[in-house]
């Protein structure tokens, strides 16, 4: 239909004969084809963003909202104007679209990792001190009181919330 629709537009603006011969509809095929793939393409690039970002998420309300958006993007059709005089501009608008909030959802979802891998280093080396004795503030040179069933052998029990003495 959106093919067919250009044709028609173009040989109704066109009066001499041969221009309206002209009209190569196999091109027109050739292009809206051409446009298709390539929108589709980037819809499921698009989609498998979502996906990656879907197996990440543990909340069952976000990932009802990301499965929608799935949905929605699976949906999607490229907005053409029809004053234009031809179809592929509009598709190369919406490709260019779906290819930036593809980019800008992988960026954010790599940030977002990196961020969380980067909390969970300092938790761990958090953990990693208390667990030794260190503070925050030590030299990080050998203590032998600070080794590991040091605890145990002073008599000490082992770090626990609420029996930890209030190191936590």
């Amino acid at each position: 239909k959106i093919g067919s629709y250009f044709i028609h537009k173009y040989e109704a603006t066109r009066s001499d004969e041969r221009e309206i011969a002209a009209v190569d509809r196999c091109a027109v095929l050739y292009d809206l084809l051409a446009s298709e793939v390539w929108f589709h393409t980037e819809k499921q690039h698009l989609v498998e963003v979502y996906l990656n970002i879907f197996e990440d998420t543990t909340d069952p309300l976000e990932q009802r909202i990301l499965a929608q958006r799935m949905i929605d993007v699976m949906a999607l059709r490229p907005r053409l104007d029809l004053q234009e005089p031809y179809f592929v501009e509009a598709y190369s608008a919406s490709i260019l679209l779906l290819r930036s909030r593809s980019a800008l959802l992988k960026e954010l979802q790599q940030h977002q990792v990196s961020c969380e891998v980067s909390a969970s280093k300092r938790a761990t080396s958090k953990t990693a001190e208390r667990s030794f004795g260190r503070s925050a503030g030590s030299s990080g040179g050998f203590n032998a009181a600070a080794t590991p069933g040091s605890s145990l052998r002073s008599g000490q029990g082992m770090l626990m919330p609420g029996l930890d003495g209030g190191l936590a």
